[in-house]
């Protein structure tokens, strides 16, 4: 399994889990919240991941690992856009004291740099978002 250096790779109490089966290889993305390393780790940061998933070897490669600049102990978005790229958001970035900014950024697929295409922020909590195409095709 492919994890590249990355300390406690794989995701917990993740949201929005999304399947990507035409995607050769096929791709799971997913907001990956990371409480349960935060109960050990009181800096421990949100991430977005996708996993490339190989059904016959049974395994799952670690594809894309974003790391955020902030901690959000609950929701979030994970989607696939169009164009190739992914878009992130954290529903309640900082920890549940109140409310909480929603933060939504939408990254390269450049594997583990984190390369940031487009950011918003948001003054309050939000469960979910979706990065649309406008029709002027910004």
């Amino acid at each position: 399994i492919n994890t590249p250096n990355i300390p406690l790779p794989w995701f917990t109490h993740q949201h929005d889990v999304e399947v990507q089966a035409t995607a050769n290889p096929k791709l799971i993305l997913l907001f990956d919240n990371g409480n349960t390393r935060r109960l050990t780790n009181s800096s421990a940061i949100s991430r977005g991941q996708v996993l490339s998933i190989n059904e016959q070897a049974l395994t799952a490669d670690i594809h894309t690992n974003v790391n955020f600049p902030f901690y959000s102990s609950g929701y979030g978005t994970a989607q696939m856009l169009d164009n190739g790229n992914f878009w992130w958001q954290a529903g309640a970035a900082g920890g549940q004291n109140g409310p909480e900014p929603t933060r939504s950024y939408e990254y390269l697929p450049s594997g583990f740099s984190g390369v940031t295409s487009y950011a918003i922020d948001f003054a309050d909590t939000s469960y979910r978002s979706f990065r649309l195409n406008s029709a002027s095709g910004f």
